[in-house]
């Protein structure tokens, strides 16, 4: 999307709706500071996170209100779903594993007893890169 001040992007998503890549996003965050479009002191939530995580002390003593209830909108990041691969081992095999829901409910019932609690059930996904290859011999573990 262009701007008024040439082709300055404003979204930090592609067409997918998948966030861009942590660099790519402050490249572009910094590139809309420096022309005056973004304050260095609102940055996105996907850069808000990382930069709280790279610089914990700049945040100390900061209170944060979620306006959001109790869910925080997570935006899908891809750079965290690289697939996994031995290319010794099993040359050609790729693995991605995530959870089956995105919040695993603690304690449902709110009685104090998290014995209700739900299990956290992960997926796992395997394939292989060449096109039409048969399937694994042995399950993923």
């Amino acid at each position: 999307m262009a701007s008024a001040f040439g082709s300055m992007p404003v979204a930090i998503a592609d067409r997918h709706n998948h966030c861009m890549r942590t660099p790519a996003a402050w490249r572009t965050f910094d590139q809309r500071v420096g022309v005056g479009l973004e304050d260095a002191d609102e940055p996105p939530l996907q850069l808000l996170l990382d930069d709280l995580q790279r610089r914990p002390e700049r945040y100390r003593n900061a209170i944060f209100l979620n306006l959001h209830g109790r869910a925080l909108p997570m935006p899908p990041l891809r750079n965290a779903s690289d697939a996994a691969k031995d290319p010794v081992g099993r040359p050609g095999v790729r693995v991605v594993t995530h959870p089956s829901r995105l919040w695993t409910p603690r304690d449902p019932d709110g009685n104090g007893n998290h014995s209700d609690t739900r299990d956290l059930e992960l997926r796992v996904h395997g394939w292989r890169t060449a096109p039409g290859a048969d399937t694994l011999a042995e399950p993923v573990l």
